[in-house]
């Protein structure tokens, strides 16, 4: 299989109404973001899986093999690597395909949690008009 079609473990922890997931996701995508929005299915399979329920004690923490999440149960999601080690791996090619993105400073609220960071949208692009008009159901954010 060509390197470029290997999977390969993204580290992450994903937040739900009621469980924190702590695990690896399987992807040909190297940001967790995109790994998310290529999604075929409504499930995400994770593997080697730490899961606790929120309001509860560390005692009720299981560990799993592989566990699967229902994508549209997705509150939050947390890539546990550096963004700079994920570059570092990306070929030189990869890059040169990019579209050049700027840094737009944001607040996100959802029921449960503020998140204030930066969303990094196509250079021109005002963030309501990428809010409104956007194909993806996750945002890469730092």
């Amino acid at each position: 299989m060509p390197p470029e079609q290997t999977p390969h473990s993204i580290s992450c922890i994903i937040y739900t109404d009621g469980q924190v997931i702590i695990g690896e996701v399987r992807s040909l995508h190297w940001r967790l973001s995109d790994a998310l929005n290529s999604l075929t299915q409504n499930y995400l399979m994770m593997f080697n899986v730490r899961r606790k329920t929120l309001g509860r004690g560390p005692e009720d923490e299981e560990q799993l093999a592989r566990y699967l999440v229902r994508v549209d149960a997705i509150v939050l999601a947390l890539p546990t690597e550096a963004q700079e080690q994920v570059d570092m791996v990306q070929s030189e090619s990869h890059r040169t395909l990019r579209v050049p993105r700027g840094p737009i400073r944001t607040t996100l609220r959802t029921h449960a949690w503020v998140m204030e960071g930066i969303l990094h949208l196509p250079e021109g692009v005002e963030l309501l008009q990428h809010m409104h008009y956007r194909q993806r159901s996750f945002l890469p954010m730092t």
